[in-house]
């Protein structure tokens, strides 16, 4: 169909399958999938995390010798710290992905969340709390 005939609803399913297929192309297709994903920002720094893990039931999906596979039904609360250019900042989120990775380490995705996360000491001189850097 020409472009010209399109409705604008359709231009932009356009314009994103064909964003889709340049990720995968590029990236590979396990990569695609993030064409609305949003901006990412480097960030260097060390974080503290806090999980508030209380009794966590999970339903068993399966067992081996060297592990087990299981789902669970409620979020996995995180709360954190960390100092970027030198200003403190405070979230609240929730885990939604952990990978291991080759050399050892683990790759971990968490989601913020709207609670409000205060700092359990008082701040240092100079320091202002919370702040968010998004």
């Amino acid at each position: 169909m020409p472009f010209e005939s399109m409705s604008k609803e359709e231009l932009i399913e356009e314009v994103k399958q064909l964003r889709k297929k340049l990720l995968e192309a590029q990236n590979g297709p396990d990569q695609a999938n993030y064409v609305n994903r949003p901006v990412r920002k480097e960030l260097s720094t060390d974080i503290e995390f806090i999980f508030d893990l209380d009794l966590l039931n999970a339903k068993g999906l399966n067992i081996s010798d060297t592990g087990i596979a299981f789902t669970v039904e409620k979020a996995l609360p995180v709360e954190m710290r960390f100092f970027h250019q030198g200003e403190p900042h405070y979230y609240a989120a929730e885990l939604v992905r952990i990978k291991r990775l080759e050399n050892g380490t683990y790759l971990m995705g968490l989601q913020f969340t709207d609670k409000v996360v205060l700092p359990d000491l008082p701040p240092e001189p100079g320091e202002e709390s919370p702040k968010k850097i998004i």
